[in-house]
């Protein structure tokens, strides 16, 4: 639980407004007022998206300086909170947030008990016995739940003293929740009595030894839940005067209760006046056997309704109040979203003229005049740094003079809207890619022809001969390659008498096969041959070209 520890001294209370938040529970909305608290509507949020919706109970600033009332206000929370069963609303939590005692609680989809009657009459409906009976019983388990709470194995002895219509809620469900354990009496409570004769509760539910001041059980708990079974049944509590003074006469003098209808059954009417008995032994000694008695007495009378009839009725009845309730809850909800929204992302203070403001209370926003403002308070909120002429940074280019156009007026004359307007510079053109690209790859294609073309002249180039291809061709084959033979020594005889030249042939110009590869297939050396003078080829015979690989190249 949260800590409940005192506020400070000094400590300003805030007021508590939608979006109020304590500790983790963020304020949505009020669900019901009261005299001295009110019922919020609260919602915690957790991780993944996680959310839940509370009942969150605050007292009033009239009263939160009083420190009887604060003690009284969290004796509630120790109480209930150790309550656990279904026809009690459960306590999940205590705290203390900035000087605002507060308590947390399950919310409960219904209505308080006294507005079902109401409803009834405007709808010209009667309560149906089983409906009024189921309500009760369910009451009546709830309490005994309370007057059996233990702490320790020790028996604590709560007594609610405040049991009435204002504190049974009937949930849509058709389940009886009892709420408001404010004044109960418990034996570890932290207020205890301080002035005799204290009355606690409403007067018209209170048994006698209660107005009268003495000390109550669990037994007067029994007969408030008589009186308001009384009061279901006949339309009004069992004391009821034109003043709260007359009505507590009654209670403390003990007076005749009047007596019921004659269209109540017999048998519900010995149930009930036997729980209004003023003599406490004559009761019924605990809320358990007062409920017990009714749920038997349903099947006798042939009026047994379960929580699905109860729920059925409450939809018939309050359904629109229910209804209203839970837009109520949808619109509080999405309020708090929207205000979470607006709270996350701050707004920059915009200067709008009167036109502008009514628009933006009508939900519309000038855009330019909203951008302009912006940009305003953004350079006048920016720091501004020491700057230098920018004729001292950089040597100014010569530009060329903007173009203009000068609007002189319009058709009838009138000066307004007359002006010089400077037009923009175009923007320079945007470079075109695949120019480049294309010339990339013309280069690099012309690289590689003419790395072809050198590596062609390295090795030479073979012309194959016209005059006798097929003998070309058989020279031009791969033959086993010998050793290389030393060269003849020179002779000189050769050089000083050189061989008559033989006479010129067609057949002589082309080599043969055998003079090609002469080297290649001399195994032996053998005498060179004699040397021929060499005569130039007649003027119609076509000149040979040198190879490298012929003999004496």
């Amino acid at each position: 639980m949260s800590s409940d520890r005192p506020s400070a001294p000094g400590v300003r209370k805030r007021t508590i407004e939608p979006g109020t938040r304590l500790d983790r529970y963020e304020l949505l909305c009020v669900l019901a007022h009261g005299g001295m608290a009110n019922i919020w509507l609260a919602r915690t949020k957790g991780k993944a998206g996680f959310e839940k919706l509370f009942a969150v109970k605050t007292i009033l600033p009239h009263v939160a300086d009083d420190p009887a009332f604060k003690n009284m206000f969290l004796d509630e929370a120790r109480i209930a909170s150790r309550i656990m069963h279904p026809n009690v609303v459960h306590m999940v939590d205590v705290g203390e947030h900035d000087g605002t005692p507060y308590l947390v609680m399950d919310l409960v989809e219904g209505e308080p008990l006294y507005k079902l009657p109401r409803a009834c009459e405007k709808k010209k409906i009667k309560m149906p016995l089983g409906v009024v009976l189921r309500i009760v019983a369910d009451a009546c388990h709830g309490l005994h739940a309370a007057h059996e709470l233990t702490h320790m194995g020790t028996l604590l002895n709560v007594v609610h003293r405040d049991v009435s219509p204002q504190n049974i809620l009937v949930s849509s469900a058709g389940i009886s929740k009892v709420i408001d354990f404010g004044v109960a009496k418990a034996r570890d409570r932290a207020t205890q009595e301080t002035s005799a004769g204290t009355l606690k509760g409403k007067i018209s539910y209170m048994p006698t030894e209660q107005a009268r001041g003495h000390e109550v059980d669990r037994r007067a708990d029994t007969w408030a839940l008589g009186a308001v079974l009384y009061w279901l049944l006949a339309g009004r509590p069992p004391y009821k005067e034109e003043n709260q003074l007359a009505t507590l006469q009654l209670a403390v003098t003990a007076a005749p209760i009047p007596p019921l209808p004659e269209s109540v059954p017999v048998e519900l009417r010995l149930v009930v006046m036997q729980a209004l008995e003023h003599e406490r032994q004559l009761r019924f000694q605990t809320a358990e056997q007062l409920g017990t008695a009714l749920e038997e007495l349903m099947p006798l009378l042939g009026v047994s309704a379960s929580h699905a009839d109860v729920a059925a009725f409450v939809e018939l009845v309050i359904g629109e109040r229910i209804e209203k309730k839970r837009r109520q809850i949808r619109a509080a909800i999405a309020e708090a979203d929207d205000r979470g929204l607006v709270r996350s992302t701050p707004a920059i203070p915009i200067d709008l003229d009167d036109t502008a403001a009514v628009l933006e209370k009508a939900g519309f926003v000038d855009i330019p005049s909203a951008i302009s403002s912006a940009l305003e308070h953004a350079q006048a909120s920016a720091p501004r740094l020491p700057t230098l002429p920018l004729t001292e940074l950089i040597e100014p280019e010569p530009a060329q003079p903007p173009s203009t156009t000068t609007i002189t007026g319009g058709p009838d004359g009138s000066t307004t809207g007359a002006g010089t307007f400077i037009a923009a510079e175009a923007p320079p053109p945007k470079r075109k890619l695949w120019p480049v690209l294309l010339g990339a790859v013309f280069m690099l294609i012309g690289i590689i022809g003419v790395v072809f073309i050198v590596v062609t002249l390295k090795n030479g180039v073979h012309e194959v001969p016209t005059e006798n291809p097929v003998a070309f061709a058989e020279s031009a084959k791969p033959t086993e390659t010998a050793p290389a033979i030393p060269p003849p020594p020179e002779n000189k005889t050769a050089e000083a008498k050189p061989a008559a030249p033989a006479p010129p042939t067609k057949a002589s110009s082309v080599p043969t096969p055998a003079s090609a590869s002469a080297p290649a297939t001399t195994a032996k050396p053998s005498p060179p041959p004699p040397v021929q003078q060499v005569q130039p080829p007649p003027a119609n015979t076509k000149p040979k070209k040198r190879h490298d690989d012929d003999p004496g190249f």
